[in-house]
């Protein structure tokens, strides 16, 4: 087994994210849950330089969720479904 080296902060561990490949180049990680907490960050792996961010989100940002789903459509990343088990 190897380990990956990469720069920047990593999301914290979690399970029921979702996950896309934008323009073969990013790995965009959303929302999910550890425990009883749900998130709604976007943490972003740029495949070239190996390096973790965190962009500024754009229009409506979906509530902390986990179980959902998501796809790209040219430059958009319609993520839809999931829950937070409080509502």
């Amino acid at each position: 087994m190897f380990a990956l080296c990469f720069r920047g902060t990593p999301p914290a561990p979690r399970s029921d994210h979702v996950a896309a490949c934008h323009a073969d180049r990013y790995l965009l990680i959303f929302g999910g849950g550890s425990h009883a907490t749900c998130f709604n960050d976007l943490h972003v792996l740029d495949l070239q330089t190996m390096e973790w961010s965190r962009p500024k989100q754009q229009g409506p940002i979906p509530s902390p969720r986990a179980g959902h789903a998501g796809a790209t459509v040219g430059e958009n990343w319609y993520i839809v479904g999931g829950g937070n088990n409080k509502s």
